[in-house]
């Protein structure tokens, strides 16, 4: 029987360090514009060429600040980058991991409100459209972590839980479409007739 260790208080910058790296070499094409919000490629945002070495890279495990806020997120959240190395407009913060993680626990941990929002309260700021993180004051925050094993397995449950709800939607999603293509003449609730 393995034995659980207490999760620790983790200092930001022991963890993390801004990351400002640009697309100076333009070595990324537009193709690998990731949207923040969704973690996605989305193909640019029709931003002009010359602007294109501007553009942050953002690697794989680097978390992103997306600061529009909704009713889940009052200050905004983090969103990792699990889809593959990337550019991200310059205008969002990214923060680049220097010690070992779990990106597969990360994933869910970094946006979680309960989690983040007594960190974000102190290390974010008001702005035009949306809330602007605060690095150096994101640096002095402190947030629980547990060790590698206990990432590994915890990222691991979560991935397969997201897997099996994703494939019982498409399965619903499935079976209304069969519905409506059939013109509600199935009912998937009851056996064929024999």
């Amino acid at each position: 029987m393995s034995r659980i260790t207490a999760w620790e208080q983790r200092k930001f910058s022991d963890m993390y360090v801004v990351n400002n790296e640009r697309n100076a070499n333009c070595e990324l094409g537009y193709d690998r514009t990731l949207s923040i919000a969704t973690m996605t490629f989305n193909g640019g945002n029709g931003a002009a060429d010359d602007s294109l070495s501007n553009y942050k890279v953002i690697r794989i495990g680097d978390i992103a600040f997306e600061g529009h806020t909704n009713k889940v997120h009052a200050y905004g959240r983090f969103v990792l980058n699990d889809a593959g190395d990337g550019l991200m407009s310059p205008r969002f913060s990214c923060l680049r991991p220097i010690v070992e993680q779990r990106y597969s626990f990360w994933k869910y941990y970094i946006p979680r409100e309960e989690s983040m929002r007594p960190i974000l309260v102190n290390a974010t700021k008001s702005g035009t459209m949306m809330n602007e993180l605060v690095p150096d004051d994101l640096m002095r925050e402190s947030i629980l972590v547990p060790c590698l094993a206990e990432q590994e397995i915890i990222g691991n449950s979560l991935s397969q839980l997201d897997h099996l709800i994703t494939l019982h939607q498409r399965e619903c999603q499935y079976h209304s479409l069969c519905g409506y293509l059939l013109g509600n003449s199935v009912s998937w609730e009851t056996s064929p007739p024999r």
